[in-house]
C-alpha cells in the first residue's frame, strides 16, 4: 500500500519552516514588496536566519557542513513551499544556494571546492547565483554567448547574463561559457573580483523580496581550479541542477496557492453578503472547491516528481523527465487560476494593497516563465511521449 504520511523528520522540519515563516518572513512579506528599492539589510538578516536553522545544509553531506547524507529533495521542497505561503520571493532566493551548492558543487566539485564554498554556503556566508540565462538565451540553455579563452593556467570570460535571482548580494558565480574555439560549453565559479560587474536591481511585477540583475564578464580571469566538474561537458552538468530548480518551482507555486486558499477560505466564512458568510453562496463554493482541487492535485504531482528523480536520478534518461515537465506546466498554470479565483473571492477588496491576495496574483505570474517557460514544458512533455 502506498504510504503519503511524511517521514517524523520531514514532519519536524515542516513545523519548522511553517513556524519560522510565520514568524519572521511573513510580518516582512508586505515591506519588501512594497518598498520601491530592494530591502538588502532586512534580506541578508533573513537569508542568516534560515542558515542559522540549517534549511542551506539539506542538500549538502554532513562532512561540508550538511545534514546527513545530504541531497535531500523532499526536505527542500518542504521548505520551498513553506517559504513561499510567507514570501515567494525569499522562497526564490533559498534556490540558488540548494542548485549551485547541494545540487552541482557537491556532485560535481573537487575536494577542494566542496570545502571552499560549501561549508561558507551552508552558513549563509557564500550567496551563489545560478548564471545561466542571457538577453538572448533564456531555455535555449546551448544558445548561450558568454564566451571564454584559455590563457596559459587562466580562463578569460567575457559576456552577460540576464534575470540572474541573487546577483545583487552574491559572492560566488555559477557561471556557463563557451570555448571561443571549439563551441563547447564549460562551468566556472566565478567570484568577485575585476572583470565582474553587477547591473541594477530589476524593478519586478513581483518576487519583490528576491533580488535580480544582470551579470557582466568583461576579461574577467578564472583560475584553472575554478572550472567546475568535467571540462567542456558544463550543460550536461548543470541538468540535475535545472531538473531541481524546475522542481523547486513547483514547490513555490504550490505554497503561493495555497496560501491564496487559505485566505480565500477565512474570507469566505467572514465576509457577509444578505445576511450570511459568503462561504454559504454556492457559487463561492464553486470557487473554493476548484482551487482546492488544483491545489491538491498539485501536491500529489509534486510528490509524485521527487519520487521519479529520487528513484531514477542515476540512470541515463532524457532531461527532463516527464513527471518533472508535467508538475512545472501544470503548477505554473493552477497557481495563476487560483490566485485570480482568489482576487474574485475577495471581491474589490481583492484588488487591493491591504490583502495578501493582490500580491499572490502578481507573483503567480513569474514561474510560468522562470526555471524554463509553460511552452518550454510543453514541447519537453511532447517530446518525452514521441520519442
Amino acid at each position: 500500500m502506498i504510504d503519503f504520511e511524511l517521514p517524523e523528520e520531514h514532519r519536524i522540519l515542516l513545523e519548522t519552516v511553517r513556524r519560522f515563516a510565520r514568524e519572521e518572513v511573513k510580518p516582512l512579506a508586505e515591506k519588501f514588496d512594497r518598498s520601491p528599492t530592494f530591502l538588502k539589510d532586512e534580506f541578508l538578516q533573513i537569508y542568516k536566519k534560515i542558515a542559522d536553522l540549517g534549511f542551506f545544509g539539506v542538500m549538502v553531506p554532513e562532512e561540508y557542513g550538511g545534514v546527513g547524507e545530504g541531497f535531500d529533495v523532499l526536505a527542500c521542497s518542504i521548505i520551498h513551499e513553506e517559504l513561499a505561503k510567507a514570501s515567494s520571493g525569499i522562497a526564490l532566493s533559498y534556490l540558488p544556494m540548494i542548485v549551485v551548492g547541494g545540487a552541482i558543487i557537491s556532485k560535481f566539485g573537487t575536494e577542494e571546492q566542496k570545502r571552499k564554498y560549501l561549508l561558507p554556503g551552508v552558513k549563509g556566508d557564500m550567496i551563489p547565483c545560478f548564471c545561466v540565462t542571457e538577453p538572448d538565451a533564456g531555455s535555449d540553455v546551448a544558445g548561450i554567448k558568454t564566451s571564454f579563452v584559455r590563457n596559459g593556467d587562466e580562463y578569460i570570460i567575457n559576456g552577460a547574463k540576464q534575470f540572474i535571482t541573487n546577483a545583487p548580494v552574491a559572492n560566488l558565480f555559477f557561471t556557463l561559457a563557451k570555448d571561443k574555439t571549439t563551441g563547447k560549453t564549460w562551468a566556472f565559479l566565478v567570484e568577485p573580483g575585476e572583470g565582474v560587474s553587477i547591473g541594477n536591481e530589476l524593478d519586478k511585477m513581483g518576487f519583490r523580496a528576491s533580488p535580480t540583475s544582470e551579470v557582466f564578464y568583461d576579461d574577467c580571469r578564472v583560475p584553472s581550479e575554478n572550472v567546475i566538474g568535467q571540462e567542456d561537458r558544463g550543460v550536461l552538468q548543470s541538468l540535475t541542477g535545472i531538473e531541481l530548480e524546475r522542481i523547486f518551482c513547483a514547490s513555490i507555486n504550490l505554497g503561493i496557492a495555497q496560501a491564496a486558499l487559505e485566505e480565500s477560505v477565512k474570507y469566505a466564512k467572514e465576509r457577509y453578503a444578505f445576511g450570511k458568510p459568503i462561504a454559504e453562496f454556492q457559487m463561492v463554493q464553486s470557487l473554493l472547491a476548484n482551487m482546492a482541487t488544483g491545489v491538491q492535485t498539485g501536491k500529489s504531482m509534486l510528490y509524485y516528481a521527487i519520487w521519479d528523480f529520487l528513484k531514477n536520478s542515476d540512470d541515463k534518461r532524457k532531461f527532463p523527465s516527464l513527471p518533472t515537465s508535467v508538475v512545472k506546466y501544470y503548477t505554473g498554470d493552477m497557481v495563476l487560476k487560483v490566485t485570480s479565483d482568489a482576487v474574485q473571492i475577495h471581491g474589490g477588496y481583492g484588488y487591493i494593497k491591504d490583502y495578501p491576495v493582490e500580491r499572490y496574483m502578481r507573483d503567480a505570474k513569474l514561474l510560468q516563465i522562470g526555471g524554463g517557460t509553460s511552452q518550454i514544458q510543453q514541447m519537453m512533455i511532447a517530446r518525452n511521449l514521441l520519442a
